[in-house]
């Protein structure tokens, strides 16, 4: 920097000893100078004008779980809706870059982050019912009671996951010993097949994967059934206000590709191949994506109408879990929802 601004002088110096700028010259530079910072900001104000429409981060790994909101997206821009879809680390992450406005819409339940910093964030859609599985290492523990004392390891911080867990130590009297975020089912059950922890809670997909494992060592610990969101749509305040009809568009495809999906779960794996969604995470996955739907079909975890009727269950579910504080009857709808979007896409497409 130094040898420029010498460099700079030195011509300065050299040009007053010739001659003076003439008037003409910096009006020249300055009408140049003027040109160039215009440039620069219509080109800023057009790249704000052409950004995506809805940025969506998910704090989780791509997969078989993904396709439904990956086939709702891919669906949404056919309707002239340009649409992100982001992978990251943690949900924690995610709803952060949602927060800061660096993305607008994430997956989750944030209901304690609501609840505890006013985040200006709300939910707005039911992608799935909780269906979690709490599955051990039977060589290491057989029961809920043999869980007292051991270390637990659920999805994320005020996550589905991490409630069902918290739930389950209440009503069966143990405490863990920590719990540790690991985000992605998929994640948990390989650190549980290569033995770096023996008691966590995954999805449909990878229990599967866990009790078919050749060593036969893996078994799913019984819960009550649960009615609750396991993963729901939630964006900031301003999003769900300034972007009503491009996430109107989202949300009745997604509640197109749910009941198709109900209707028939082979729909799926058809949408897959149509719109090339996540080709390195479900290549050759065929089998085990028409295995996950049916079961998740089968046990009503898919709801039809994007669950207009969570919002009881989830704060009920939440409240005892220990995840919101407070009673469930004392807790405000608008304080935690935002139900426009789903109410205006019902209107749309029917209710089932």
């Amino acid at each position: 920097m130094s040898s420029l601004s010498g460099n700079i002088e030195h011509r300065k110096r050299r040009y007053s000893l010739q001659r003076p700028f003439s008037q003409t010259v910096y009006k020249f530079l300055y009408l140049v100078l003027f040109s160039l910072l215009l440039s620069v900001t219509t080109l800023s104000v057009q790249a704000q004008e052409k950004r995506e429409d809805i940025r969506i981060a998910i704090g989780d790994i791509p997969g078989i779980d993904m396709l439904l909101i990956e086939a709702a997206a891919a669906r949404a821009r056919e309707r002239d809706v340009a649409i992100t879809i982001s992978y990251m680390q943690s949900e924690d992450l995610a709803t952060q870059a949602i927060i800061n406005g660096l993305a607008d819409i994430g997956i989750g339940t944030p209901y304690a982050l609501i609840q505890k910093t006013n985040a200006p964030l709300r939910l707005f859609y039911q992608l799935s019912k909780l269906r979690f599985f709490p599955v051990v290492n039977t060589q290491h523990y057989d029961s809920w009671k043999a869980l007292d004392g051991v270390p637990m390891f659920t999805h994320g911080k005020g996550s589905g996951t991490e409630a069902i867990m918290q739930l389950m130590a209440k009503k069966h009297g143990i405490s863990y010993s920590s719990m540790t975020y690991v985000p992605g089912s998929g994640v948990r059950a390989d650190a549980m097949i290569r033995g770096r922890f023996h008691a966590t809670i995954v999805d449909t997909e990878r229990r599967n994967k866990l009790l078919n494992h050749p060593s036969g060592k893996f078994a799913v610990l019984p819960t009550p059934e649960v009615h609750a969101s396991d993963e729901a749509l939630y964006g900031h305040k301003n999003i769900l206000v300034t972007h009503k009809k491009q996430i109107g568009i989202l949300v009745e495809e997604l509640l197109n590709v749910s009941r198709m999906t109900n209707q028939d779960p082979a729909t799926v794996v058809r949408l897959r191949d149509q719109y090339k969604l996540l080709p390195r995470s479900t290549r050759n996955k065929e089998e085990a994506i028409l295995s996950t739907y049916k079961e998740l079909v089968s046990v009503d975890a898919i709801p039809a109408n994007g669950g207009p009727k969570a919002v009881e269950a989830d704060f009920e579910f939440y409240t005892a879990s220990g995840t919101l504080e407070g009673q469930a009857a004392d807790l405000k709808i608008e304080d935690f929802w935002e139900l426009a979007p789903l109410m205006s896409a019902l209107e749309a497409v029917g209710v089932e």
